[in-house]
């Protein structure tokens, strides 16, 4: 197989581009030459048969790369690799990882970390910003009025020529998808005191707009997080790995014991966040 047959395109791509395409390189050029093409949908069968992975490890091992573990242990890994492959993919029948994905998401795991460094705390979601939210239409006409208790910072953000925002809120107890008219602090507007700027003169072209960049944001946040929570958690299976070795038998097991995979975050469409929730638009 030629390196031109072995670039990986992964469906689950990090976002840290510089750092993604290091990894995307590594994982092509040590693409073990025994497995199916990357583009092929992954098959355990094919990581037992290949010979590339460990029939055996001593414990309290040192695992710095893949090849170092078991094929046994590469496919209890392979379920990270699964609900991320599901997640990035919420609402597609059948997508399955493919080969190169795992080849991809294995180099990831093993980049600057080996079994006997720390995995620091398990990583937690972080919640939506302002910007994740808030799309900017206009400006201010004139200065508002300041917000009252805040003295001297009262027109912060308040000021003619200051910028005015359409923004997304879910109410989750009324069901609703919201969208208002906001300054800088988050701090409600009124639309007669904003001028509009292209391309958001008319009301269609700025919810299309607003919701778009709303999805990419929460795409970004949630798949970010899941990314990785996978990696965690596959760094976490991987020290109990180290730790307890495997037997040639172990190895070889095509039914191992597993270990917990660590449940990520859904994310949601808007397509799929309006048919849950009733949109109330300006």
């Amino acid at each position: 197989m030629s390196i031109n047959d072995r670039v990986i395109e992964t469906s689950v791509p990090f976002s840290q581009i510089p750092v993604a395409k290091i990894i995307r390189t590594l994982a092509t050029l040590q693409y073990p030459d025994t497995l199916p093409g990357p583009d092929e949908p992954l098959d355990l069968i094919t990581l037992y048969q290949s010979q590339h992975y460990a029939t055996k490890r001593d414990t309290h091992a040192i695992i710095s790369r893949a090849e170092q573990l078991a094929p046994s242990e590469i496919s209890q890994i392979a379920t990270e690799l699964n609900e991320l492959v599901k997640m990035y993919h919420p609402y597609t029948i059948a997508y399955p990882p493919t080969q190169g994905d795992l080849q991809y998401f294995l180099t990831a795991i093993f980049w600057g970390w080996r079994s006997d460094l720390r995995i620091g705390e398990k990583p937690v979601i972080r919640a939506p910003t302002f910007n994740d939210r808030a799309l900017r239409v206009g400006y201010f006409q004139h200065d508002l009025e300041p917000v009252a208790g805040f003295g001297p910072d009262g027109l912060k953000n308040r000021h003619k020529d200051d910028n005015a925002y359409n923004y997304v809120y879910i109410d989750h107890q009324a069901q609703t998808v919201n969208v208002a008219w906001k300054d800088g602090n988050c701090l409600d507007i009124q639309p007669q005191d904003v001028s509009l700027i292209r391309p958001f003169w008319r009301l269609d072209d700025r919810i299309i707009i607003l919701f778009d960049h709303y999805e990419d944001c929460e795409q970004l946040r949630v798949m970010d997080h899941n990314w990785n929570l996978a990696i965690w958690s596959a760094r976490k299976k991987i020290k109990r790995f180290a730790e307890d070795g495997v037997t040639a038998r172990e190895a070889a097991d095509y039914w191992p014991n597993r270990l917990t995979t660590e449940g990520l975050e859904p994310w949601i469409t808007v397509e799929r966040l309006f048919e849950l929730y009733k949109p109330n638009l300006i």
